[in-house]
């Protein structure tokens, strides 16, 4: 009982009075950052210590406000891979939201996403940070690599689109990639996804899936995939660094990203 309070505080995100502190000392005018960290691919508990040091690499950085996860914390879909992550998350001294991807899918299982919920719950959020809106949806079909994302999911998103002002500046995570010019597995139905958004003010699409560090600006938004965080897999564009991403999002909607590698020890 105590373990799944602790599971429920982490995933609500209540380490808020933390939060709150850094933004208090921070200038209101300075930009928020938020990390993304995709693609850990967990084995067995020992392939967690690259996620670690990641860990350990966030807690470092002044201003940090949220990391979002971005799938495929697993390998096949299994609780067993998945509660080492949890592990190395609930270190974070932000709050953090998880995302599903392909391979946290059990697709033998009447509920694919019951082992992944066991651990982490939600399967997708949004998130109020510094004047923005941070959105995370389950972009997963099965265990498929190029997907259709589900009309259910295109349906939650108009939902949580429904009663935020038009100029908020907006996120977008998900673990397929939505960019334009993406080298491979982009959402099927991504142009439906990002016309849902053609009133708002969608500043930011980021996603896993694709190992490998992909930036592009396209009609005011920016789309990123990420190197994975892992040793248990290569990047697919053949470079060694492994880490995360930063973004450091102004109150106005500017928004500027940069990869940090994370080294093994």
């Amino acid at each position: 009982m105590t373990r799944t309070i602790t599971r429920r505080a982490f995933l609500a995100g209540t380490a808020a009075a933390l939060a709150a502190a850094r933004g208090a000392r921070a200038d209101g005018n300075a930009p928020a950052v938020i990390a993304a960290v995709n693609d850990i691919h967990i084995k067995d508990a020992g392939d967690a210590a690259l996620l670690e040091r990641a860990v350990a690499r966030l807690n470092t950085l002044e201003g940090l406000q949220f990391v979002a996860v971005l799938g495929d914390v697993a390998t096949a879909g299994k609780r067993q891979e998945m509660t080492p992550a949890f592990g190395a998350l609930e270190a974070l001294k932000v709050p953090c939201k998880i995302l599903p991807g392909n391979h946290d899918v059990n697709p033998g299982a009447p509920d694919p996403f019951a082992e992944y919920r066991q651990v982490f719950s939600e399967t997708r959020w949004t998130r109020e940070v510094a004047g923005w809106t941070l959105i995370g949806f389950n972009s997963c079909e099965g265990t498929k690599s190029d997907v259709t994302v589900a009309a259910e999911e295109l349906a939650w998103l108009k939902e949580q689109l429904a009663p935020i002002d038009p100029a908020r500046p907006l996120a977008l995570f998900s673990h397929h990639p939505l960019n334009p010019h993406t080298k491979k597995y982009r959402i099927k139905n991504a142009d439906e996804i990002l016309g849902l958004f053609a009133r708002h003010n969608l500043r930011l699409a980021a996603a896993g899936h694709w190992h490998g560090n992909q930036v592009e600006a396209d009609k005011g938004v920016l789309f990123t995939t990420t190197a994975c965080c892992t040793p248990t897999r290569d990047n697919f564009d053949g470079t060694p660094q492994k880490g995360f991403r930063l973004f450091h999002l102004q109150p106005d909607g500017r928004i500027t990203t940069e990869f940090v590698e994370v080294t093994p020890a």
